[in-house]
């Protein structure tokens, strides 16, 4: 599910982590290519329909920009944060540290 405000969302998460315990994010990444979030539309709307395409689209534009999340983290206290991208998506992971 995306979320609508990062400022609460991740110092909760921080908060109920175990010491170690690791946050895991997987997003849009809406500062990729347009090009390549156009292309990966028109190809969703062709083999799963307008509807899903759409949905991918709002989901596209929504996401959080990976170098954003990266920034989020570090401020609410994640360590060892490490980030792969892949097309117009990104997983991010990081350990509560103290």
């Amino acid at each position: 599910t995306h979320i609508d405000n990062s400022e609460r969302i991740f110092p909760e998460i921080f908060r109920v982590l175990k010491h170690h315990g690791m946050v895991f994010i997987i997003d849009f990444n809406s500062s990729a290519s347009l090009l390549k979030a156009l292309l990966l539309f028109f190809l969703i709307s062709i083999k799963m329909g307008i509807v899903r395409s759409r949905k991918f689209w709002i989901g596209y534009r929504k996401g959080i920009p990976s170098q954003k999340i990266r920034t989020i983290l570090i401020d609410n206290g994640f360590k060892n944060i490490t980030q792969l991208t892949r097309g117009v998506n990104y997983l991010t992971y990081g350990e509560k540290g103290l």
